[in-house]
């Protein structure tokens, strides 16, 4: 009927106009995999890139709502969070914003991974277990002074090199297994002793008129197809 209109159902979790199976391969893309040669940087956004536009402190403090006027925020995030004592002096604000995801984001790519990259951090390779580098460690996470940043930091690290260090080991033994020579006996002599054998039609007193010729021709031995020389 004109003028009617056609009600769409929403799909659980998500919009009308997305299909389910859109979205299941969207959440069903498997994460990156890593190697001991992968950069902390890239571990620590799990392989996303870098924010392109920084947020500036006076949009994050309206996220927050708010209102007061004693705070300067025309101070792009990547500054603000090497000091964020200095640029935001009330505790309560600060906690606040430091919790927003973008600024939890920020203090991954602007704070923690210049200090890994100080002390001589670069990869997951110099990373390594838990029990290592643990003087450089230490020191970072002093730097940081924030315990929740660190845990953070370790915890995405210590999966990331376990990660890689096993998928390094189980790659190993495939490629020993699979260089070890196997010797299958008669295999060289089927090769050179080969035999040059053929079907010929036209053979009334055979069945399905076809005749099987091996290694011989009219009654002549057809020599070796392959020489030795040319075998070995």
């Amino acid at each position: 009927m004109a003028g009617r209109g056609r009600r769409v159902r929403q799909n659980e979790g998500g919009s009308a106009r997305e299909p389910p199976l859109s979205r299941a391969r969207v959440e069903s893309v498997p994460g990156p995999l890593w190697t001991l040669n992968s950069r902390v940087g890239d571990v620590l956004l799990d392989g996303a890139r870098p924010p392109d536009n920084v947020m500036l402190l006076s949009e994050c403090l309206e996220r927050v709502r708010h209102r007061g006027t004693d705070i300067d925020g025309n101070v792009r995030m990547d500054v603000v969070i090497q000091e964020p004592e200095f640029y935001i002096p009330d505790e309560h604000t600060r906690r606040r914003i430091l919790s927003l995801p973008e600024c939890q984001t920020y203090a991954l790519v602007y704070r923690a991974v210049p200090l890994l990259r100080r002390k001589g951090i670069t990869g997951l390779l110099q990373w390594g277990g838990a029990d290592e580098n643990a003087d450089a460690k230490r020191a970072v996470r002093d730097a940081l002074a924030d315990d929740g940043l660190w845990n953070t930091v370790c915890s995405l690290l210590d999966i990331a090199f376990n990660a890689a260090k096993d998928a390094g080991a189980r790659g190993k033994v495939v490629m020993s297994e699979s260089e070890a020579a196997k010797v299958i006996p008669g295999a060289f002599e089927s090769v050179f002793e080969a035999r040059w054998s053929y079907v010929e039609s036209g053979h009334v007193d055979m069945p399905l008129g076809l005749k099987i010729f091996d290694g011989t021709v009219d009654g002549v031995v057809v020599p070796p197809v392959w020489s030795f020389a040319e075998v070995n």
